[in-house]
């Protein structure tokens, strides 16, 4: 499946085929999933903060602006994988399209993500 996979100096299309590379994507650990929206579903390491991963600006804001339910001063830390709702079998989809927009550096931008000259080409596109 084609997921948007955000990490905190990249954010990439990759395809994922299964649990274990999904894992793996995550660099092991419990695997927490969030609903994001009604087509869209993220997942992250269930133990991030307490592993002391950094924080991720990226995913966080994705949350807040998809209106996920995050907690005020709740944040998402290490990398975020997301995928499109499973099907009637139970398998993740595709992520959406308009998730992988976010792929863009205009995105990037309009989060002040690349506003920062510190920021790495990778991430806003340069």
């Amino acid at each position: 499946m084609k997921a948007l996979k955000i990490a905190m100096e990249t954010l990439e299309v990759v395809e994922i085929n299964g649990y274990d590379e999904l894992k793996a994507q995550l660099d092991g650990g419990w695997i927490e999933g969030l609903r994001l929206s009604d087509d869209a579903f993220g997942y992250v390491d269930e133990e991030g903060i307490m592993k002391g991963l950094p924080y991720n600006e990226v995913a966080t804001e994705l949350c807040t602006r998809l209106k996920t339910g995050l907690q005020q001063g709740d944040f998402i830390k290490g990398t975020m994988i997301v995928v499109g709702t499973p099907d009637e079998n139970g398998d993740d989809t595709d992520c959406p399209d308009y998730i992988l927009a976010l792929e863009t550096p205009e995105f990037k931008h309009s989060i002040g993500l690349c506003n920062d000259q510190q920021m790495p080409d990778n991430i806003c596109g340069q």
